[in-house]
C-alpha cells in the first residue's frame, strides 16, 4: 500500500476541515438538544364560573409538567349557577366550548350569549381579545368549524382561504327530573314537562362565517331549532371533512341516588341527531339528509367524537337505566344509515356513566372519562374505526386509570403530542396530564390547582373546553 504524501498547506486545509466538520456535528447535536428540551405546548379552558369568565391559558413543558399560568377575562359571563338546580349543583353537560383555527380563539360565554375572540401569541400562548359576538340563542356551549366556500348570508361563492363556517350550539336549559326517594322535583318546573312539543327558537344550532384574519364572526343563518323534548344541546361538530356535521342532545334524565330506580315514564331519551352539509349554491340550506339515533332507557348524551376515516360516530352518554348500563359509549356507523353498531360499559364500574371522548387520530385510540368513578378509559381504533377494549394492567374488561382526588370531578380531554390531558371540574379544579405509552396505557404524570378559582364550593366552576398547540 502506498502512502499519499501532503504538503503543509494541504495538511492545514484538510485540518480545519476535519475541524469545523465536527463543530458542525457538535452544533447540531446541541441544536437538536436544545429543540427537545425547550418544546413547549400551551393549553387553553374557560373557567365559566357564575359570574365574569375567563380563559386560563397552561404551559406545558416536554416532560408533560405543567409549568405556568395566565388568565385572560372574555368579557363576558359564564353560568354555573350553583343555586339553579342543586341536584346537579351549576354542572351542566357539554363539549367543545373552545375552539382555535390558525392564530384565533374563540370562547363561548354561556352567561351572557356570546363568543368572546381572541388573537393568540403563539410564541408565549398569551391572548389579545378582539371582540365578542352574539349567538343567537342563549347558552352557547359548544363550537366547530370547516373551510367555507360558500356565504349564505350573501348567497356568493367565497374564492379565498380566509374563512371558516362556524357552528354554535346553544343548549338554551338543562332540564331534568331529580327523584329524591319521596319525591319527584321538576327542573326548571312542573310547566316545563306539560309543553314537550314547543319549539323554543333559543335552542339551536346556529351558523356563523369567520374571517380568520381578522376575527370578525357574522351571522349567516339558523340551521334549526329544538323542542322542549330534547332538552338542551351539549355538542355540535363537523366531521373531519366537513362534510358533515352532529349534534348531541341532552334529552331529560331522571336523577336518582341508585341506578336501579331511573324510571322509563320519567327519562326520556336523549339524540345524535346527523346532517349532511353542502357548500353548493344551488341549495339554499346548507343541512339536509338529517338523521337520528335515539334508545329506549338512554339520556343525555353528553359529548361524541368522530372516528379518523368518519365512518363512525363515538358517543358517550351519562344517565342510563340498569339495562342499559354498558351503553356509556356507543359506536354509531353514519352510512349509509345512522345506527349503533357497537355498546361498552367503562371503567368497568356499575354506575360508571360516561361523559366526555376525545379521538387521538395518531395513536388510534379513544379516551373516555367517567366522573361517577372519577376514571379515564381507553379503546383501540381498528383501520375500520370499530372500537376495541383491552385489559392490560387491570385484568378487566375495559382498560382504564383512576385520577387521584374526589370522585364525580373529571371533565374534557384532549391530547398533545406524547401527552394526554384532562380537566377536574366540579371539585378539585385541577389540570392533569398523562404521557400516552406505546401499548396504549397511561402514566399519569402531574397535576396542578387551576388558578382563579377562589371559590371551593362544589360546581362553582364548570371548565368549558380544552384546546391547545405546540410552541412555534
Amino acid at each position: 500500500m502506498k502512502f499519499l504524501k501532503y504538503s503543509a498547506f494541504q495538511k492545514t486545509f484538510f485540518l480545519n476541515i476535519a475541524i469545523l466538520f465536527c463543530l458542525g456535528i457538535v452544533i447540531s447535536c446541541i441544536k437538536v438538544g436544545e429543540e427537545s428540551g425547550t418544546k413547549t405546548y400551551f393549553l387553553y379552558t374557560s373557567l365559566n364560573g357564575y359570574g365574569a369568565n375567563k380563559v386560563i391559558c397552561f404551559q406545558v413543558t416536554a416532560e408533560g409538567k405543567i409549568s405556568n399560568q395566565k388568565a385572560f377575562n372574555t368579557q363576558g359571563l359564564g353560568d354555573a349557577d350553583t343555586t339553579r338546580y342543586p341536584p346537579t349543583k351549576g354542572d351542566f353537560s357539554s363539549q367543545g366550548g373552545l375552539l382555535i383555527i390558525h392564530d384565533k380563539l374563540l370562547v363561548v360565554n354561556p352567561g351572557s350569549n356570546d363568543i368572546s375572540i381572541f388573537n393568540m401569541n403563539k410564541t408565549n400562548g398569551d391572548l389579545s381579545f378582539i371582540d365578542k359576538f352574539s349567538s343567537y340563542g342563549r347558552r352557547p356551549v359548544s363550537l366547530s368549524a370547516t373551510q367555507a366556500t360558500y356565504n349564505f348570508k350573501t348567497n356568493t361563492t367565497i374564492t379565498t382561504n380566509n374563512f371558516y363556517h362556524v357552528l354554535v350550539a346553544n343548549q338554551f336549559d338543562y332540564p331534568l327530573i331529580y327523584d329524591t326517594g319521596i319525591n319527584k322535583v321538576y327542573f326548571p318546573n312542573q310547566d316545563y314537562y306539560q309543553n314537550l312539543n314547543f319549539i323554543e327558537p333559543h335552542r339551536n344550532v346556529t351558523l356563523f362565517l369567520l374571517n380568520s384574519q381578522t376575527g370578525i364572526l357574522e351571522f349567516e343563518k339558523t340551521i334549526e331549532t329544538y323542542p322542549n323534548s330534547d332538552g338542551g344541546i351539549n355538542q355540535v361538530a363537523f366531521n373531519r371533512s366537513g362534510t358533515k356535521f352532529a349534534i348531541s342532545t341532552h334529552g331529560i334524565p331522571h336523577v336518582t341516588d341508585d341506578v336501579k330506580y331511573i324510571s322509563l315514564e320519567d327519562q326520556i331519551p336523549s339524540k345524535v341527531i346527523v346532517y349532511d352539509f353542502s357548500q353548493n349554491s344551488s341549495s339554499p340550506n346548507p343541512a339536509y339528509n338529517k338523521q337520528v339515533f335515539s334508545e329506549t332507557g338512554v339520556s343525555n348524551t353528553v359529548a361524541f367524537d368522530w372516528s379518523v376515516n368518519n365512518d363512525f360516530i363515538y358517543a358517550t352518554n351519562g344517565n342510563l337505566t340498569v339495562e342499559k348500563n354498558d351503553y356509556s359509549i356507543v359506536s354509531l356507523q353514519v352510512n349509509p344509515i345512522l345506527k349503533k353498531v357497537q355498546n361498552f360499559s367503562t371503567a368497568d364500574a356499575y354506575d360508571a356513566d360516561a361523559c366526555w371522548v376525545y379521538v387521538d387520530p395518531i395513536f388510534n385510540l379513544t379516551f373516555v372519562a367517567s366522573p361517577g368513578v372519577d376514571a379515564v378509559s381507553v379503546f383501540k381504533n381498528n383501520t375500520q374505526g370499530y372500537l376495541t377494549a383491552f385489559n392490560l394492567p387491570n385484568g378487566k374488561g375495559t382498560y382504564f386509570i383512576t385520577l387521584p382526588g374526589e370522585t364525580e370531578d373529571n371533565t374534557e380531554l384532549y391530547t398533545i403530542g406524547n401527552y394526554l390531558f384532562t380537566l377536574k371540574s366540579f371539585l378539585d379544579f385541577k389540570m392533569v396530564s398523562f404521557k400516552i405509552n406505546n401499548d396504549g396505557t397511561i402514566t399519569q404524570i402531574d397535576e396542578q390547582p387551576v388558578i382563579e378559582t377562589p371559590i371551593k364550593s362544589e360546581g362553582a366552576y364548570n371548565f368549558l373546553g380544552l384546546k391547545g398547540f405546540q410552541k412555534e
